[in-house]
């Protein structure tokens, strides 16, 4: 009787080395990033609006002041008469720098004179009223310039004479017209703010709700992964996923009581085998 040795069964299938992968989230979702763009497209847009107006109202007044009427005053003093087309309240400058019927005048002294004096009067006579006033000042890309010194209000349209006395050694402007500063208020600064506001307030508006709801619907998205995930799905494979091999069963071969056994290579002969009851006495019968 012999044994064959039974086939050692296979090695178990390597296991695939898995790390914990991050929920994938989606690349696209809304709102959509390109609402960045359209925040900060708002907010230059505010921006730029905003010294578009000034500068249409910069341009406004150079031209209103190259409109003002001027008249020439020498160390003696000057008298002109004015129409004024509109009633109204006027500003009277002091140009130390400027140009009257194509003669250029340029005063070293750029403060008005201590002794300036300006009287007003109408057709009649009658004098009007002026008060000192310096909180505007004139400017112009021509090359006329000087503060103002003296306001007046016209209480009708007609013809007006104008008187300048002073103490100035040299010849200076005297120019009338409508304030500059004036001018920019309300409606050119009230333009300049709303164009800044609603550009730049909108613009921000977009980029602050785009990044929140951008944020909160990341938010959301890892949460529904990693509770798909904890719920038996997966929410990422870190590769490919390969079974492992079945194990495979070979059966040994079936004992044969004919077949010798070979004693292994080096070990000691087997024992002779014992003899042979007789042939009377079955040992594998039934007991006698």
């Amino acid at each position: 009787m012999s044994y064959q040795p039974m086939a050692p069964p296979p090695p178990p299938p390597t296991p695939v080395a898995t790390t914990a992968a991050r929920p994938i989230l989606p690349s696209k979702f809304k709102p959509s990033k390109a609402w960045y763009w359209i925040g900060g497209l708002l907010i230059a847009a505010g921006v730029i609006g905003a010294f578009v107006v000034l500068g249409i109202w910069a341009a406004r007044a150079s031209d209103a002041v190259d409109n003002f009427a001027r008249m020439k005053v020498t160390a003696d003093g000057g008298e002109q008469s004015f129409t004024f087309a509109r009633a109204g309240t006027y500003t009277l400058y002091y140009e130390y720098r400027s140009e009257v019927d194509g003669e250029r005048i340029n005063n070293d002294e750029h403060d008005t004179p201590d002794q300036l004096q300006v009287t007003v009067t109408d057709a009649n006579g009658a004098e009007i009223a002026t008060r000192a006033y310096d909180d505007d000042f004139a400017f112009s890309v021509n090359d006329k310039l000087g503060p103002a010194f003296a306001r007046v209000d016209i209480p009708a349209p007609g013809a007006y004479t104008i008187a300048i006395t002073s103490d100035a050694s040299a010849p200076f402007v005297v120019a009338i017209g409508k304030g500059v500063l004036q001018s920019i208020w309300p409606g050119w600064i009230l333009g300049a703010l709303a164009a800044f506001v609603l550009g730049v307030g909108l613009g921000l508006l977009a980029i602050i709700m785009t990044a929140v709801r951008r944020g909160r619907r990341k938010r959301e998205l890892r949460r529904e992964a990693q509770a798909a995930g904890a719920y038996g799905v997966p929410a990422a494979y870190a590769g490919a996923y390969t079974p492992a091999p079945a194990p495979t069963w070979t059966p040994a071969p079936a004992p044969s009581w004919d077949t010798p056994v070979t004693p292994p290579e080096g070990s000691a002969p087997p024992a002779p085998a014992p003899p042979a009851p007789p042939s009377g006495d079955d040992p594998w019968g039934p007991p006698r």
